[in-house]
């Protein structure tokens, strides 16, 4: 369903708000934001640049459009907000869906919204998988300490997890690189962390890490 409806609005851009699909729009969006909440498996999701240019696109469409029906200046502000915000959304699900880690990791610098916060983390944390499996070790290690650094002592669930799989990736890493005693000492590190019952999120992250670190010994 969001491939059908991303190729047909694709196929059909909102340019006169006299066609069906300009005036669907916000509800096709809407539709996608909804499937998107539900983290499924295998959603097609728009790419973040496709959603920006719906957003960059389809405002001044909408503005003809609503002015032809002579709103209260009220009604058309709170409607354009409504109209602003469900953009922004998707073009949230859009980076949380995104493989693109460089990408993100720009844009996002040093956020303080905790979607964002758990966004960057994410990104960072698939950023030193990639450069490890591509035998970049050491950028890789580099990555999963800033990822520690940044969330380690951070409270949400989201965070917590990421923090513990960038020192469990780092650990992975050092063992890769033959580095078998500091791989010992993450997973240690690991444990002792976020073994606590407080940190469930992070609990089976710590469950493989005991049955890596008992098969180092």
């Amino acid at each position: 369903m969001p491939r059908l409806m991303n190729n047909r609005i694709a196929a059909s851009p909102p340019t006169d708000h006299h066609e069906y699909w300009g005036c669907a729009v916000p509800c096709n969006i809407e539709i996608l934001n909804l499937i998107a909440r539900q983290r499924w498996s295998g959603t097609n999701i728009p790419k973040p640049a496709i959603v920006e240019q719906w957003k960059r696109g389809y405002p001044a469409v909408w503005d003809e459009h609503i002015n032809l029906l002579e709103p209260t200046p009220k009604h058309k502000i709170d409607r354009q907000a409504v109209l602003v915000k469900t953009f922004d959304e998707l073009l949230r699900h859009a980076l949380w869906n995104d493989n693109d880690h460089d990408d993100i990791v720009a844009r996002l610098g040093t956020p303080s919204d905790p979607f964002e916060r758990e966004l960057l983390a994410r990104a960072l944390v698939g950023k030193a998988i990639a450069l490890s499996r591509g035998g970049q070790r050491e950028e890789a290690i580099a990555i999963c300490e800033d990822v520690v650094a940044r969330f380690g002592n951070a409270s949400e669930p989201g965070l917590v997890e990421r923090a513990a799989m960038a020192i469990f990736d780092k650990a992975s890493t050092l063992k890769e690189a033959g580095r078998v005693e500091e791989a010992a000492a993450a997973y240690r590190a690991l444990i002792g962390r976020f073994g606590a019952p407080e940190h469930a999120e992070a609990r089976h992250i710590v469950k493989r890490s005991e049955r890596l670190l008992a098969a180092l010994k």
